[in-house]
């Protein structure tokens, strides 16, 4: 019986595997879209060993619920007895499966290391030659780290075009839309044609701002929202809501060291998040040790946050690690030489000469 189940363990003949396959690159998302740091041909071969041992043993839950339960009570009874148990020449007496341990981002390199250990001796003896704890030891955590929020505002040519090209008045005015609509003719839509009234609608709106901000331009400057809210509110009070003129002040700000650090209503500090960027951690690593040796001698009000939920509805993770497709698939190739270039450039030249002189009959 137990020949019979290794027999189609190992069956050479074709099998359709896309389903193991999607879900090891499922398993490699989770894992932060990409599993381990730098050895992609090292990685993905133990992973699809491990998933093939475990699908085997989870096509039996009984089974496998026996086996753990069993070796829980006894961690001595007999290896082979627990081959008899699990149907095959090889077990696991870990509660953990691969998609388990996405649950547990803080932890999964011990959990990781835990779920490996408990495979039968013959398992882990190859998980051992492929190295495979020592890839676990290289994953990565991904902060996010930014810098408090301090803003400038001002009313100048330069700013009020910044606030143009981040289209922040786009809901009222859209040129690019407005021309696409108008060339679809008779064929627009009766969506596209409200979208388009909605536009001219609203055109005399966005050249009021404009207006109303181009008689403002100053070269004064304010270093916090609660100096120039009331400011851009007298200024434009008549032509836009509280809304359009919140984002109009949001559109005219930059960051500046000099400005005021902002705060919300329970005088929590507000972190900027233009400033966001993003930290590779070692899983083991010390956040505040990483942040102090790498990231504060450079950005002193820097701040790290870990960003991770597994229970939200579109779960983030930030636990993994990555695989640098280039490094293993993109092969360099030389450059043509500039002369080689020139030489048929000049032919193709010749050629077109040549073409169309007889084209013209030797004119």
């Amino acid at each position: 019986m137990t020949n019979l189940a290794i027999d189609v363990m190992w069956d050479d003949s074709p099998v359709d595997v896309t389903e193991e396959a999607n879900f090891i690159w499922s398993i490699a998302n989770k894992l932060r879209g990409s599993y381990m740091p730098d050895k992609y041909g090292d990685v993905i071969i133990p992973m699809t060993i491990i998933r093939r041992f475990e699908c085997a043993l989870l096509d039996d839950e009984v089974k496998r619920k026996d086996v753990i339960d069993t070796f829980k009570q006894n961690p001595n009874y007999p290896e082979k007895a627990l081959f008899r148990k699990s149907g095959f020449q090889f077990y696991n007496t870990s509660d953990y499966t691969l998609q388990e341990l996405c649950n547990d981002a803080d932890h999964v390199a011990a959990n990781f290391k835990a779920y490996i250990a408990g495979f039968s001796t013959n398992v882990q003896d190859i998980l051992k030659e492929l190295e495979m704890e020592q890839h676990i030891n290289k994953m990565d955590k991904d902060y996010a780290v930014m810098q408090p929020l301090q803003r400038s505002y001002s009313i100048t040519e330069d700013s009020i075009q910044a606030m143009l090209r981040q289209c922040t008045l786009k809901n009222l005015w859209d040129e690019i839309k407005v021309a696409q609509f108008e060339e679809l003719g008779t064929a627009i839509t009766g969506k596209e044609q409200k979208a388009l009234d909605n536009f001219y609608k609203n055109k005399p709106v966005y050249d009021a701002i404009l207006d109303a901000l181009q008689l403002s331009v100053s070269n004064q400057k304010w270093l916090s929202p609660d100096e120039f809210t009331p400011v851009i509110t007298e200024i434009l009070s008549d032509v836009a809501d509280n809304k359009t003129i919140q984002k109009i002040a949001d559109g005219l700000s930059v960051m500046d060291k000099e400005a005021v650090i902002q705060k919300d209503k329970k005088g929590n500090i507000l972190f900027d998040k233009s400033t966001k960027d993003t930290e590779v951690v070692k899983v083991e690593e010390d956040i505040d040790s990483y942040m102090e040796r790498e990231v504060l001698p450079h950005i002193p009000d820097a701040v790290a946050f870990w960003e991770e939920n597994l229970e939200a509805k579109n779960p983030v993770i930030r636990t993994g690690a990555e695989i640098p497709f280039t490094r293993y698939f993109y092969k360099y190739q030389q450059p043509t030489p500039s002369e080689e270039l020139e030489a048929r450039f000049s032919e193709l030249e010749r050629l077109v000469s040549e073409r169309v002189a007889k084209l013209f009959g030797g004119i």
